[in-house]
C-alpha cells in the first residue's frame, strides 16, 4: 500500500516542506525530485517509501519519453491509475518505403481533441520479419530519421537485434525478442540503456525470470503474459496486478499487449478491453482513426483522476468574433458539458459569448440537483465577470433544462432570462431567431 501522507511527512520533516507537500508526494501528484531541499538520505528513505506496486519504466529519448506502469492500486477509484497506456503503432520491416513513411507520419501528425484534452499516439513498434538485415536497418533509420519518440523493436533473436544498437544511441528502446528469452539480452541492455520484454504466458514463470534479472541489478522490464486467446490474457493481467499489489515485487512490472487481429474492429475492441485490465503498452497494427479514437477515448476517462471532475476555469468565453451585440449563453464549467456547447456553437458557425457557471465541474442537471447553480450564483457570476460590460444588452440564454431557474434568475439580476434549449446540437438554429 502506498505511504500516507503523514508517514511521508516524518521523512520529509525539518527539511521545510509542510504537511500539503507530503500530501502531493503520497498522492502521487509531485515527485521527488520536485523537492529540491531534501537532503540525499531523506530522498533515499522516499524512493523506498513510495516505491510503486508496479515499477515504473521509461522508454524513448529523455525529452519525448513515455512512462508505463507506476501503479498503486486494482481499482481506479481507490487512489487513481498512474501513466497512462502508451498506444504504439507497428511497422513491418516487409512493408514498402512509402508504407513505412505513411505510417511514420500517421502517428507523428495524428491529433484529437476532446473536452479540451489532446488526444495522441505515442510511439512506433518496428517488426523484423522480412528475414533481410539490411531491409531491418534500413526501416529502423527510416523511423529515426523520421520521428523523435519512443520505439519499440521486436526481432527474433539477439543476434537480429546487436547489429542496429549502434542506431540507438540515446534512443532507450523497449526491445522484444521473440524467439529467445530476453535474459539473453540483459548485458546488452544494461550496456546502452535498453528496456526489456520477458515473454511468457505463466506469470510465475515471469516473475521467477524477473527476480533474476533483479538481482543482476537489471529493473527495466515489461511483461508480455499474452495467452493465444483474449480470456487467459485477461486473467493473467488480473493475476499479475493482484500479486504486484499485495506485495509480490516479483510480479510488479507493466504490462504490454501485441494486437495483430483480422480486422480494425477487433484490433479496437481488444485493445479497450486491454486499457481496462492494466496494459501499460499496446501495439496495434490499424491506423484507421475510426478504430484508434474508442481506444484513446476510453484510455482518456480510465487514467482520469476518479477525485476530480473534468472542469474549465469558470469565467465568459468567446466563441468566434462576437460583438456587444452578441448572445450570452449560460453553461456549467463540466468540461464535457462546456466544450460540447463549444463544439455546436462552432459548428453552427455562431458567435456569441459562454458564461461558464463554477458549478464544481458538475453537469447542469446534475449542478441543479446540488444547488451548484442557482440563481444567486448566476447573478454573483455576471457581476464578477463583468458581464455588463461585455455585451449592450441584458440578456441571458439559460439551458432548457434549467428552466426552472428563470424567474428567480430576471429576479437577482434585472436581466431578460430566455429558456433555450436541452441539447446545446439545437443551439445554431435557435440563435437564428435571437
Amino acid at each position: 500500500m502506498r505511504a500516507t501522507a503523514l508517514e511521508v511527512y516524518e521523512t520529509i520533516k525539518g527539511s521545510g516542506y509542510s504537511i500539503d507537500s507530503a500530501l502531493e508526494l503520497s498522492e502521487g501528484m509531485k515527485k521527488i525530485e520536485d523537492f529540491p531541499k531534501l537532503s540525499l538520505e531523506q530522498r533515499k528513505q522516499l524512493d523506498k517509501l513510495l516505491s510503486p506496486a508496479v515499477k515504473e519504466v521509461a522508454i524513448g529519448p529523455k525529452k519525448s519519453s513515455v512512462s508505463v506502469g507506476g501503479d498503486e492500486v486494482l481499482y481506479r477509484h481507490e487512489l487513481r491509475f498512474m501513466n497512462k497506456t502508451a498506444v504504439f503503432i507497428g511497422i513491418d520491416d516487409s512493408m514498402s518505403p512509402a508504407e513505412v513513411r505513411k505510417r511514420i507520419a500517421f502517428v507523428s501528425d495524428f491529433f484529437a481533441e476532446r473536452i479540451g484534452q489532446e488526444l495522441r499516439l505515442d510511439g512506433i513498434a518496428i517488426r523484423f520479419s522480412s528475414g533481410a538485415p539490411d531491409r531491418f536497418k534500413r526501416t529502423i533509420e527510416s523511423v529515426i530519421n523520421g520521428f523523435k519518440g519512443p520505439i519499440i523493436i521486436s526481432a527474433p533473436r539477439l543476434k537480429d537485434i546487436e547489429p542496429i544498437i549502434p542506431l540507438m544511441k540515446n534512443m532507450r528502446p523497449l526491445i522484444n525478442l521473440e524467439k529467445e528469452d530476453a535474459e539473453k539480452a540483459s548485458d546488452l541492455a544494461e550496456k546502452h540503456i535498453l528496456s526489456l520484454v520477458l515473454r511468457s504466458d505463466d506469470p510465475k514463470i515471469l516473475a521467477d525470470r524477473s527476480g533474476k534479472l533483479e538481482r543482476k541489478g537489471f529493473d527495466r522490464i515489461v511483461f508480455d503474459a499474452s495467452a493465444g486467446g483474449i480470456r487467459k490474457t485477461i486473467l493473467n493481467h488480473t493475476s499479475i496486478r493482484e500479486l504486484a499489489v499485495i506485495g509480490k515485487k516479483d510480479y510488479g512490472y507493466p504490462l504490454i499487449s501485441f494486437l495483430d487481429e483480422k480486422t480494425p474492429y477487433e484490433e479496437s475492441l481488444y485493445a479497450c478491453i486491454l486499457i481496462s485490465r492494466y496494459s501499460g503498452i499496446l501495439v496495434l497494427n490499424t491506423i484507421e482513426p475510426f478504430a484508434l479514437l474508442p481506444v484513446l477515448t476510453l484510455r482518456q476517462g480510465i487514467y482520469s483522476d476518479p477525485r476530480i471532475q473534468p472542469r474549465v476555469a469558470p469565467g465568459i468565453y468567446k466563441v468566434g468574433e462576437p460583438t456587444k451585440d452578441a448572445p450570452l449563453l449560460l453553461t456549467s464549467n463540466f468540461a464535457l458539458t462546456y466544450h460540447s456547447v463549444l463544439g455546436d456553437l462552432e459548428k453552427g458557425k455562431v458567435s456569441c459569448f459562454i458564461l461558464a457557471l463554477d458549478t464544481e465541474g458538475l453537469a447542469v442537471t446534475v449542478s441543479l440537483a446540488a444547488d451548484k447553480m442557482t440563481a444567486k450564483a448566476v447573478k454573483d457570476a455576471l457581476e464578477r465577470y463583468n458581464a455588463n460590460h461585455l455585451v449592450s444588452h441584458k440578456k441571458l440564454i439559460i439551458p432548457g433544462f434549467a428552466s426552472r431557474l428563470a424567474e428567480g434568475i430576471s429576479e437577482e439580476t434585472g436581466w431578460q432570462v430566455l429558456v433555450g434549449p436541452n441539447d446545446s446540437s439545437a443551439l445554431p438554429d435557435y440563435l437564428k431567431k435571437y
